[in-house]
């Protein structure tokens, strides 16, 4: 527990330092928001008595109002979205994502594979389900990548229940998010959060 302590107040007082703070999501600047609102007095009192409490004192120079965070919402046309229908949906999983390695498409395979096997009506007839990664391949190791990803879905035996899309252009892209039932998404070693 005294770890988490240290760690959340050193969080709260480094993100003192910047002049402004950029969020990308109400969820992102909300948690900011929680972090540089967070006090802890007996973290506060053992810094005052240790070598670290310069630390303290400098950061109390750089505290600030909430108008100093901002939200900002990347550009993005969802007005094609907004037509979509959400009935008469396809039973397609939709994966989209660039074939990165931290994106992590084997372990989204292996899921699919375990659903198949729990479930085999879901491999054939009216509830025959379909996974579908959409992804850019910036260059030949992604390419590579990709190779990989099909000899996964065929040593697992779900070759005809895999699709893979490279490069697709915004309007197919939309197409195949209009169809779509669900969506999946895997990362690990996520370093924006």
């Amino acid at each position: 527990m005294w770890y988490y302590r240290l760690l959340m107040y050193h969080y709260s007082l480094t993100l003192y330092r910047p002049s402004f703070i950029v969020s990308n999501s109400s969820w992102t600047k909300n948690h900011v928001d929680a972090i540089l609102s967070h006090s802890d007095p007996v973290m506060s009192a053992l810094h005052s008595f240790t070598p670290l409490f310069f630390l303290r004192v400098f950061a109390t120079q750089y505290q600030r109002s909430k108008k100093r965070r901002v939200r900002v919402y990347p550009p993005c046309d969802t007005r094609e979205m907004a037509k979509f229908y959400l009935n008469a949906r396809e039973r397609v999983i939709l994966s989209i994502a660039q074939f990165r390695p931290e994106k992590d498409h084997p372990a989204q395979l292996r899921a699919f594979a375990q659903l198949l096997a729990d479930q085999p009506t879901y491999t054939s007839g009216s509830s025959s389900v379909k996974l579908i990664f959409l992804g850019g391949a910036r260059n030949a190791e992604d390419r590579a990548r990709v190779q990989s990803l099909q000899d996964l879905a065929e040593e697992l035996m779900i070759t005809p229940h895999v699709e893979f899309v490279i490069n697709a252009s915004y309007p197919d892209m939309l197409s195949w998010l209009a169809k779509q039932a669900l969506g999946s998404a895997r990362w690990w070693m996520n370093i924006s959060g």
